[in-house]
């Protein structure tokens, strides 16, 4: 289950893109989730027993911007509203009071205050399914996209999967592997600190170290070099590359280390010490990540070609388009962009990503090819869901009239 917005976004162009659209996004609640905020909670309750469904309570604040990306790009979908409405009675609560506030909320005040004790809420969005009488079957925080929401929904209808039953488990210690791993992402996605101690257990358990299934657990709590994770990245790139994509192993194992040498106060031995066989490709992908973050246009290209021309299979494609969308933003020789564009390339084995065309596209619109890049564009709004569907149709319209993609205020048009 993956978190939106669970760590901050590296490359500012992106983010300043996607933060204009989310502001400037007008939602509809026409075929979402219906909330049944005109009832008391008591005759949600009555309700949700009359008609044997379960209560779904969505904690939020004005302030805070996963509840906004919630409200707008997730509740008002058509598949999420017709799951939701058929097994939940479902109501929004928002905690914080404000001069704005309407009949509505201030009606919901009291049960507001009472149901947030209840439910121990202290992270926005908290999102809590319960069965009808109130007892809680599953939780979770922050924003995330229609599937992982949809998953999170149906394990609040069956007692057994929701977070709670397996907190349960796992604290009496009767948890097979299976359940182990499925409280680790549970526990991960409402911010337990068990959930870490779970997935620690599990992944020095589990001896099929190379499934899809222990990789993509191993990717979300391998964070320190002492994690039993960060030894198989290290030491297998190439099998764990195979299962979770190329140079997905060298992403996060040099990132760990690059963070552990940023934060260390003593800086402890040095990386050719360390890592004698890994030293020089994590100083040059230290170098090409710095200029690419720091959108340093003097050192950027020069990184990125030093480091591809040696290790062009193990940079993983969320690099690749990391460095496309700093070279869009600070190039305009057509000679660097078409080697970026080449650079690329690889990331069309890519098929269910939306970012990596949008990123193709971004390259082809700046060296005129716009037929082209209108094409890719198409792509990732096929790939897309409301957000950033809605942010690509505002770019891809902006192509068309042949506008400047660096300048930002054609998205709040």
């Amino acid at each position: 289950m993956k978190r939106l917005f669970n760590r901050p976004l590296r490359l500012k162009w992106v983010a300043l893109q996607m933060a204009i659209a989310l502001l400037a996004a007008v939602s509809t609640h026409a075929q979402g989730i219906n909330f049944r905020n005109e009832l008391t909670y008591e005759e949600v309750q009555a309700l949700a027993k009359r008609e044997h469904k379960g209560i779904f309570i969505d904690f939020y604040t004005t302030w805070c911007g996963p509840c906004k990306h919630m409200t707008r790009y997730i509740f008002t979908m058509e598949k999420v509203g017709a799951y939701m409405n058929e097994h939940y009675i479902s109501v929004k609560i928002q905690v914080d009071s404000t001069a704005a506030d309407n009949e509505s909320v201030r009606r919901w005040r009291e049960s507001a205050r009472m149901l947030a004790a209840r439910y121990k809420v202290k992270s926005y969005p908290t999102m809590v399914y319960l069965e009808a009488n109130g007892t809680p079957v599953n939780r979770i925080v922050g924003a995330f996209g229609s599937d992982d929401f949809l998953q999170s929904a149906r394990q609040g209808r069956t007692r057994d999967s929701g977070y709670y039953a397996l907190k349960t488990r796992f604290t009496s210690g009767e948890c097979s592997p299976e359940q182990l791993r499925a409280f680790a992402l549970s526990g991960k996605s409402v911010g337990d600190p068990a959930a870490d101690t779970a997935a620690d257990i599990y992944l020095r358990t589990v001896k099929d170290t190379f499934s899809p299934e222990y990789l993509a657990l191993l990717q979300e709590f391998t964070h320190k070099t002492t994690d039993p994770g960060f030894k198989l990245l290290m030491e297998e790139p190439s099998k764990v590359n195979a299962v979770l994509g190329q140079g997905v192993a060298q992403q996060l194992a040099f990132g760990i280390i690059l963070n552990t040498v940023r934060f260390s106060k003593d800086k402890g031995p040095s990386l050719k010490e360390k890592y004698p066989e890994k030293a020089d490709q994590i100083i040059q992908y230290a170098k090409l990540i710095e200029a690419r973050d720091s959108f340093d246009s003097t050192s950027l290209f020069a990184a990125a070609k030093s480091y591809l021309s040696r290790y062009e299979k193990e940079i993983s494609f969320e690099d690749l388009s990391g460095i496309s969308f700093a070279a869009t933003s600070m190039y305009t020789d057509a000679s660097r962009l078409e080697q970026v564009l080449a650079w690329l390339e690889p990331t069309r084995q890519d098929t269910s990503s939306n970012m990596y065309p949008y990123a193709r596209a971004m390259l082809l619109y700046e060296l005129h090819r716009k037929e082209e890049a209108l094409q890719q564009m198409d792509v990732a709004i096929s790939r897309a869901e409301a957000f950033p569907e809605r942010m690509f149709r505002a770019v891809r319209e902006e192509m068309v009239k042949g506008g400047n993609l660096k300048d930002f205020s054609f998205i709040l048009e």
